[in-house]
């Protein structure tokens, strides 16, 4: 696939997203999808492995009642590429300060650089690191602005409900090597079948394979330290040396 074709790609999937959302009647009371995908094309289909995250849900702004609210803008063109080479924003936000993010630049940053944990600088010191989630592909299992904790576990009600056919014609679009699913790995278990392959676990990390795709169980990354990003990291050396 083209950077350019992959692009269009991406247009028609945040259409399929509007129309889904508008469908199912989520579109009321001030509230819109976010979207999702990658910011860089060019970056992710030239990179080494090609990785999507699967995390829940995002979130946006609230209402006066504390219910998510907001939405209309996209995660990865609006956030990832709005802010300066030090990761700040027009209005002052520093975007590197985002915990979620670190973790997974973290990874991305030590995978692609040979580095773990304790070789890498911290992301406030270089907040360039950062750069590293650009060329990534980000799917949520939700599209909807949500609450800032998804314990309740909604986001898997509204992914069978709502998305499950258009995160699979993300999969289908994107056609990541490597899926790390960010505590998600249960909404799609089921799906699998007999085809899933346990291949290896660590600390962290179970790894799964489903023919040349491969599949990584593990937990969301926010609040979460070294031991970590090193586990991720390592099953991602582990799936690069196989050289498939």
């Amino acid at each position: 696939m083209t950077v350019k074709e992959l692009k269009a790609k991406q247009m028609e999937l945040d259409d399929l997203i509007r129309k889904q959302a508008k469908k199912c009647g989520l579109t009321t009371n001030g509230i819109d999808p976010i979207f999702d995908g990658i910011a860089d094309e060019e970056g992710y289909l030239n990179s080494r492995l090609k990785v999507a995250w699967v995390l829940k849900e995002p979130y946006d702004d609230f209402d006066i009642n504390g219910k998510p609210c907001g939405g209309g803008w996209s995660l990865v063109k609006d956030c990832l590429l709005n802010h300066d080479e030090n990761w700040v924003t027009k209005d002052g936000r520093k975007q590197w300060t985002n915990p979620v993010w670190q973790k997974m630049a973290y990874v991305m940053y030590g995978f692609r650089h040979g580095q773990h944990w304790n070789e890498m600088e911290w992301i406030r010191n270089n907040p360039s690191m950062m750069d590293e989630i650009k060329s990534i592909a980000w799917i949520n299992v939700s599209k909807m602005p949500a609450y800032t904790n998804s314990c309740n576990g909604n986001y898997r009600y509204q992914y069978e409900t709502v998305w499950k056919d258009i995160v699979k014609k993300q999969f289908d679009v994107y056609a990541p090597d490597v899926v790390i699913f960010g505590y998600t790995f249960h909404c799609f278990r089921g799906s699998f079948g007999a085809s899933l392959i346990e291949e290896s676990s660590n600390d962290w990390v179970t790894h799964y394979r489903i023919g040349k795709q491969h599949l990584l169980d593990t937990y969301h990354p926010g609040r979460k330290g070294g031991g970590y990003v090193d586990s991720v990291i390592d099953m991602l050396n582990e799936i690069s040396m196989r050289g498939e």
